[in-house]
């Protein structure tokens, strides 16, 4: 299937409030200026994540791990419901940040007038990234989608160099910002970095959503993907 034929069938599927439900969550949201959600990239479900926690939350406004430069164009016109596949480079897919899922997913929250305000804050480097987060100013929260690299809650040291977040620079200036990263268990993503990616957990057909408080992180949930897909490229 190419990129155009996968835009045309694909629709974001609304995950049951029940299952995304977490009162203390709901509490927190209504007193923070941002969401950071941190997924793997390439995996259908983060459409479906992305549209059932803006529907279920009320959240408006959306920051997105994309540069206007490249991107907001394409996105427009799948907006006004005449996708341009030419005005983005099809390396763009391929690469897994955005999936035309995805940009199907943004067209029908606007259309649907679940988003009203839409940000592009790519960066290049965490600080740049959270810098242009930091710079969007509404009244109400912010869902932030980046990959979960830019999410980390904790420093992670690798040979010997120190990596903190984009969402722990934010976290320095907005200590009541929430952290939601995605566990997967189970099925596949289209990853740039490695192909396809596989997840070996459980593979029951009873397996559901889920958001639950991380121990000892204040402010930090994991959500539970039962099953990922692969995103078309």
């Amino acid at each position: 299937m190419n990129t155009q034929q996968a835009y045309k069938s694909f629709s974001p599927s609304l995950i049951p409030a029940e299952q995304l439900a977490n009162p203390q969550l709901a509490e927190q949201i209504a007193t923070s200026r941002f969401v950071v959600c941190g997924e793997v990239h390439g995996a259908t479900q983060n459409c479906d994540v992305l549209y059932s926690l803006i529907t279920h939350y009320g959240i408006t406004s959306l920051a997105l791990e994309l540069y206007a430069e490249t991107c907001k164009d394409f996105i427009d016109s799948c907006i006004n419901g005449q996708p341009n596949f030419g005005l983005i480079d099809a390396d763009y897919f391929t690469a897994s940040v955005l999936s035309v899922e995805m940009a199907k997913t943004l067209a029908v929250l606007v259309n649907e007038n679940k988003i009203s305000d839409m940000h592009y804050t790519n960066g290049n480097t965490e600080q740049a990234k959270a810098h242009n987060i930091l710079a969007v100013k509404q009244s109400g929260p912010t869902i932030c989608l980046m990959g979960n690299w830019h999410t980390e809650a904790e420093l992670v040291v690798t040979d010997g160099i120190e990596h903190k977040s984009a969402y722990m620079i934010i976290r320095d200036s907005e200590p009541e910002s929430i952290n939601i990263r995605y566990k997967y268990l189970s099925g596949a993503i289209y990853n740039v970095g490695t192909g396809i990616m596989r997840f070996n957990g459980p593979k029951s057909a009873d397996s559901l959503y889920a958001i639950t408080a991380v121990p000892g992180q204040s402010r930090c949930y994991r959500l539970t993907v039962p099953r990922a897909d692969p995103t078309a490229h």
